[in-house]
């Protein structure tokens, strides 16, 4: 009945309440986006079978990944060094024992082993949503 004289007023004062809340949920999801591309770089680490080829070390047989492939696991220690670390207020790198730079990037005498940059695209897939999620909570 807006024509009759009937005003409806509607107050929505949360964005101050979210502008606030907003840095330490970002800090939240941009650490939980770590820890996924770290779960998925483990993940392509341990699970995939590898192509390369057959050796033996100390015993045991091992099949190594082939140039392309994430590395293969051997001991687990370059699966076990991946961490989140928290290096600026709404930042965090992915830290790791430092012959995982050389297996990801490669070298001039081994061809690239990514792990990292595919995780990095699977999860980007994912972002959007995530982010979503979390801005509809924070302006409720």
């Amino acid at each position: 009945m807006v024509g009759k004289g009937l005003a409806i007023e509607v107050e929505y004062d949360h964005f101050p309440k979210a502008r606030a809340a907003l840095p330490v949920e970002m800090g939240k999801i941009l650490y939980i986006i770590a820890e996924m591309i770290i779960a998925d770089a483990v993940r392509r680490i341990h699970y995939p079978p590898k192509t390369g080829r057959e050796y033996r070390h100390r015993g045991i047989v091992h099949i190594a990944s082939a140039p392309g492939e994430a590395p293969a696991t051997d001991t687990g220690t370059l699966a076990a060094s991946l961490k989140a670390e928290r290096s600026g207020k709404l930042q965090y790198d992915i830290i790791g024992v430092e012959y995982g730079a050389y297996l990801e990037l490669g070298t001039r005498k081994m061809a690239p082993r990514p792990f990292l940059r595919p995780a990095i695209e699977q999860t980007s897939k994912k972002i959007a949503g995530i982010f979503g999620k979390a801005f509809k909570a924070v302006v409720r």
